[in-house]
């Protein structure tokens, strides 16, 4: 079974619950962040339909263009640098905008880097995975890897909530920066740098 490729070796196991945790991480900041920052914007800085549509779109455009640099760096750089840049950069950002970022203007116009350090690391899942298992297992990787970790971040909305009953949502919110320095952690650690080698 190719699912057994995604475990021959302590490496090739250690590699897969890397490569696993970075999954998680990426989308649980995704999906914590952008499912319930339109209801802080709208109760808590008064923001109407249109202006929190606004900022879907201003940090999708951001988030487009952080894929495509991703894209470009990974090339150039490596793909463990350019992922390092990307959690070190989602730390950084995130306690920027959720502790400084207090305006209506400062909070739309700044989800543009937003989406551009929590979602542009997006670019470089498809080739990190596909890079550390052989053919006839790369297509269960990429599935049971990212799956695995979309499907346990899908936890993350709900969990904020929990955190925020009785509370403040963006002090919660604001605690997603810690997610970003475990996934470099574990990526560093336990995911090869693959920049460069031939695929079989």
């Amino acid at each position: 079974m190719p699912l057994k490729k995604l475990f021959t070796t302590k490496r090739i196991t250690a590699t897969t619950i890397g490569l696993t945790v970075m999954c998680l991480v990426q989308n649980f900041g995704y999906y914590a962040i952008f499912s319930w920052m339109p209801t802080i914007l709208s109760q808590k800085y008064g923001y109407s339909l249109a202006q929190t549509s606004g900022w879907m779109v201003i940090s999708i455009a951001g988030m487009v263009l952080g894929i495509i640099l991703f894209g470009i760096l990974a090339d150039k750089i490596g793909r463990k640098k350019t992922f390092a840049l990307w959690y070190i950069g989602g730390t950084i950002y995130c306690v920027i905008y959720f502790f400084f970022f207090t305006s209506q203007a400062s909070l739309l116009w700044g989800s543009f880097l937003l989406g551009f350090t929590v979602n542009g690391m997006m670019g470089g899942y498809g080739a990190v995975i596909a890079e550390n298992y052989p053919s006839e297992a790369r297509s269960t990787a990429e599935n049971i890897i990212f799956g695995t970790g979309r499907g346990l971040s899908g936890f993350g909305p709900a969990i904020i909530g929990y955190l925020a009953t009785g509370g403040s949502l963006i002090g919660v919110m604001s605690l997603v920066f810690v997610i970003y320095p475990i996934a470099l952690i574990f990526m560093w650690f336990t995911v090869p740098e693959t920049k460069g080698i031939e695929i079989d």
